[in-house]
């Protein structure tokens, strides 16, 4: 078996089944949730990291259509 092409959630799982100590569990549990915060982050940077912010132009007047909807508009 290839650790290294095992997704994460398998690797706990391996784990869980190689040992019932509770303590092994609780903190694959936490280990796995801290996992899981890591790669929400990198997501959430990597979005950011594409975004384009444009200040310093006016809001357009009277307008209730979203900014998505305004692009199809032309």
């Amino acid at each position: 078996m290839d650790l290294e092409d095992l997704p994460t959630e398998q690797i706990c799982d391996y784990i869980r089944a190689q040992s019932a100590d509770p303590l092994v569990e609780k903190l694959l549990a936490v280990l796995s949730g801290r996992i899981r915060k890591s790669e929400a982050e990198i997501s959430a940077a990597e979005k950011r990291a594409r975004s384009i912010v444009v200040a310093g132009l006016p809001e357009l007047k009277g307008n209730t259509l979203r900014p998505s909807d305004r692009l199809t508009l032309r």
